[in-house]
């Protein structure tokens, strides 16, 4: 857990270096979700436009998350 700890607060320092509003999520060696945001609106906003991103056609950059499920499914 302390490890996760550390992880963490280095991915809010990186982010909030380079950005006033950010939003992250990790699932850590015991599958538990964690999550931290700059603060709660911006982090309510970027996760949901995320979800919505992710359940277009085509995301963000042409990016197609469908893809990446179809290609699991045939491993």
């Amino acid at each position: 857990m302390e490890d996760t700890e550390e992880a963490i607060n280095t991915i809010k320092a990186i982010m909030a270096e380079h950005s006033i509003n950010y939003a992250f999520a990790i699932i850590d060696e015991d599958g538990d979700l964690r999550y931290d945001y700059s603060n709660w609106r911006v982090g309510r906003m970027l996760f949901s436009d995320s979800l919505a991103d992710m359940d277009t056609e085509v995301g963000i950059g042409g990016f197609d998350w469908d893809d990446i499920e179809e290609d699991e499914e045939d491993e």
